[in-house]
Protein backbone atom coordinates (compact mmCIF):
# COMPACT_ATOMS: atom_id res chain seq x y z
CA UNK A 1 0.00 0.00 0.00
CA UNK A 2 2.96 2.31 0.46
CA UNK A 3 3.49 2.04 -3.28
CA UNK A 4 -0.11 3.13 -3.92
CA UNK A 5 0.41 6.21 -1.72
CA UNK A 6 3.56 7.00 -3.73
CA UNK A 7 1.62 6.57 -6.99
CA UNK A 8 -1.07 8.95 -5.71
CA UNK A 9 1.55 11.48 -4.62
CA UNK A 10 3.32 11.39 -7.99
CA UNK A 11 0.08 11.54 -9.96
CA UNK A 12 -1.46 14.53 -8.21
CA UNK A 13 1.75 16.54 -8.12
CA UNK A 14 1.77 16.84 -11.91
CA UNK A 15 -1.12 19.32 -11.89
CA UNK A 16 -1.58 20.17 -8.22
CA UNK A 17 -1.67 23.90 -9.03
CA UNK A 18 -4.78 23.45 -11.20
CA UNK A 19 -6.55 21.61 -8.42
CA UNK A 20 -5.59 24.27 -5.87
CA UNK A 21 -6.72 27.10 -8.10
CA UNK A 22 -10.10 25.44 -8.61
CA UNK A 23 -10.58 25.33 -4.83
CA UNK A 24 -9.41 28.93 -4.44
CA UNK A 25 -6.64 27.84 -2.09
CA UNK A 26 -3.64 28.24 -4.36
CA UNK A 27 -2.14 31.02 -2.26
CA UNK A 28 -2.30 28.93 0.89
CA UNK A 29 0.18 26.53 -0.72
CA UNK A 30 2.04 29.15 -2.76
CA UNK A 31 5.44 28.12 -1.47
CA UNK A 32 4.79 24.38 -1.46
CA UNK A 33 4.89 22.85 -4.91
CA UNK A 34 4.17 19.31 -3.64
CA UNK A 35 0.86 17.85 -2.52
CA UNK A 36 0.14 18.05 1.19
CA UNK A 37 -1.10 15.18 3.33
CA UNK A 38 -4.55 16.78 3.29
CA UNK A 39 -4.56 16.91 -0.51
CA UNK A 40 -3.61 13.24 -0.70
CA UNK A 41 -6.45 12.45 1.71
CA UNK A 42 -8.86 14.56 -0.40
CA UNK A 43 -7.78 12.66 -3.50
CA UNK A 44 -8.38 9.28 -1.85
CA UNK A 45 -11.79 10.34 -0.51
CA UNK A 46 -12.94 11.84 -3.80
CA UNK A 47 -11.98 9.15 -6.28
CA UNK A 48 -14.89 7.00 -7.44
CA UNK A 49 -12.37 4.41 -8.64
CA UNK A 50 -11.38 3.15 -5.18
CA UNK A 51 -13.73 0.93 -3.23
CA UNK A 52 -14.86 2.03 0.22
CA UNK A 53 -12.77 -0.78 1.72
CA UNK A 54 -9.64 0.44 -0.02
CA UNK A 55 -10.29 4.05 0.99
CA UNK A 56 -10.78 2.99 4.59
CA UNK A 57 -7.58 0.99 4.53
CA UNK A 58 -5.59 3.90 3.10
CA UNK A 59 -7.10 6.50 5.44
CA UNK A 60 -7.76 4.73 8.72
CA UNK A 61 -5.15 2.08 9.32
CA UNK A 62 -1.63 2.70 10.40
CA UNK A 63 -0.29 -0.47 8.80
CA UNK A 64 0.12 -0.02 5.07
CA UNK A 65 2.50 -2.94 4.64
CA UNK A 66 0.14 -5.09 2.61
CA UNK A 67 1.71 -7.21 -0.11
CA UNK A 68 0.02 -6.81 -3.49
CA UNK A 69 0.50 -8.49 -6.85
CA UNK A 70 2.13 -6.81 -9.81
CA UNK A 71 -1.20 -6.95 -11.68
CA UNK A 72 -2.99 -5.20 -8.81
CA UNK A 73 -0.26 -2.58 -8.66
CA UNK A 74 -0.44 -1.97 -12.43
CA UNK A 75 -4.22 -1.62 -12.25
CA UNK A 76 -3.93 0.79 -9.32
CA UNK A 77 -1.40 2.85 -11.27
CA UNK A 78 -3.72 3.15 -14.28
CA UNK A 79 -6.80 3.95 -12.21
CA UNK A 80 -5.00 6.51 -10.07
CA UNK A 81 -3.64 8.38 -13.08
CA UNK A 82 -7.06 8.42 -14.77
CA UNK A 83 -8.58 10.14 -11.73
CA UNK A 84 -5.60 12.48 -11.22
CA UNK A 85 -5.98 13.77 -14.79
CA UNK A 86 -9.79 13.97 -14.74
CA UNK A 87 -11.66 17.25 -14.91
CA UNK A 88 -13.58 16.19 -11.82
CA UNK A 89 -10.40 16.13 -9.73
CA UNK A 90 -8.50 18.97 -11.37
CA UNK A 91 -11.42 21.36 -11.44
CA UNK A 92 -12.99 20.74 -8.04
CA UNK A 93 -14.95 23.98 -8.20
CA UNK A 94 -16.69 23.00 -11.42
CA UNK A 95 -17.56 19.55 -10.13
CA UNK A 96 -18.87 20.34 -6.69
CA UNK A 97 -20.17 23.87 -7.03
CA UNK A 98 -21.27 24.56 -10.60
CA UNK A 99 -22.29 21.11 -11.82
CA UNK A 100 -23.30 18.90 -8.87
CA UNK A 101 -24.57 16.17 -11.21
CA UNK A 102 -20.95 15.30 -12.01
CA UNK A 103 -20.67 13.84 -8.50
CA UNK A 104 -22.49 10.74 -9.70
CA UNK A 105 -20.17 8.15 -11.15
CA UNK A 106 -22.13 5.17 -12.46
CA UNK A 107 -20.45 2.21 -14.08
CA UNK A 108 -16.94 2.97 -12.91
CA UNK A 109 -14.52 0.16 -12.23
CA UNK A 110 -13.42 0.14 -8.63
CA UNK A 111 -10.06 -0.85 -7.27
CA UNK A 112 -10.53 -2.98 -4.16
CA UNK A 113 -8.18 -4.51 -1.65
CA UNK A 114 -6.45 -7.68 -2.79
CA UNK A 115 -8.70 -10.76 -2.59
CA UNK A 116 -6.82 -12.37 0.25
CA UNK A 117 -6.91 -9.27 2.51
Amino acid sequence: MYLLIEIIFDAINVDIELHRESKNCYFVFEYNDRASGQEIEDFIKSTPYYSDRLKECLLKTGDLSIIVSKDWLNKSYDITWVWAQSHEWLFYYVKYILIPSLNKSPDRVELDLPEWY
